[in-house]
């Protein structure tokens, strides 16, 4: 195996370690508040209702809120079940498995969209105009547009490379940026935006495109 096929591999495995724990912190959290109280306060829904809920066993969802991972045995919920978990504990399915650098990524997002909505109010025209996407590519160069205004795109100047032994660097760097360029196309492809309103378009835009510019 090729040195970059292992560190591939190794990515993968942290990114999974780290889902996985999220999910398990996720699922904790919202037992605690999930169900009500004859008050109408937050109260813990119980395993024994979750499972009810669910038709998962009660030795399955042991594993799910138990502390420390089992590298044998690994948290590792088909599609169906976090949905029936999500549905569940009303929220949506992603939520259960963000990490605390995508909860971070969306904040970051949320605040740059306050500032373009400040900045689109005192001009009274938006930065980008809504439209109807023929498909994904369209959306996805609609977003990247939408990166742009936000000041978030890689700089697309080659690094000039005036001695040898700095060629590594910039090929890395290079590297990160076409990353980042596809993960801002790719995350702004996403949104279903032509099943949504066009009131809904550029917020949504303007949020996928400064994730995808901050994913890593």
């Amino acid at each position: 195996m090729h040195e970059n096929e292992t560190n591939g591999s190794d990515v993968r495995e942290e990114v999974f370690a780290l889902t996985r724990a999220s999910f398990r912190e996720a699922l904790n959290r919202a037992l605690r508040v999930s169900d009500e109280g004859d008050d109408g306060s937050p109260k813990r829904m119980t395993q024994i209702e979750l499972v009810k809920r669910t038709g998962m066993a009660r030795s399955t969802l042991a594993k799910y809120l138990a502390d420390g991972a089992d590298d044998d045995d690994p948290i590792n919920p088909d599609l169906k079940m976090l949905c029936r978990l999500a549905d569940a504990l009303n929220v949506p399915p992603a939520f259960l498995l963000m990490r605390e650098e995508d909860w971070k990524r969306l904040a970051h997002a949320a605040a740059a969209l306050v500032s373009i909505s400040k900045v689109e109010a005192k001009s009274g025209k938006p930065s980008i105009e809504p439209a109807r996407y023929a498909n994904a590519a369209e959306q996805s160069v609609a977003g990247y547009r939408a990166a742009k205004v936000m000041g978030v795109t890689p700089s697309s100047v080659p690094i000039e490379v005036k001695h040898a032994g700095d060629a590594g660097l910039a090929h890395e760097v290079e590297e990160q940026h076409a990353r980042t360029r596809r993960s801002i196309r790719t995350t702004c492809a996403l949104p279903p935006l032509n099943h949504l309103s066009e009131e809904y378009h550029l917020s949504l835009l303007y949020l996928c495109a400064n994730v995808g510019a901050n994913t890593k």
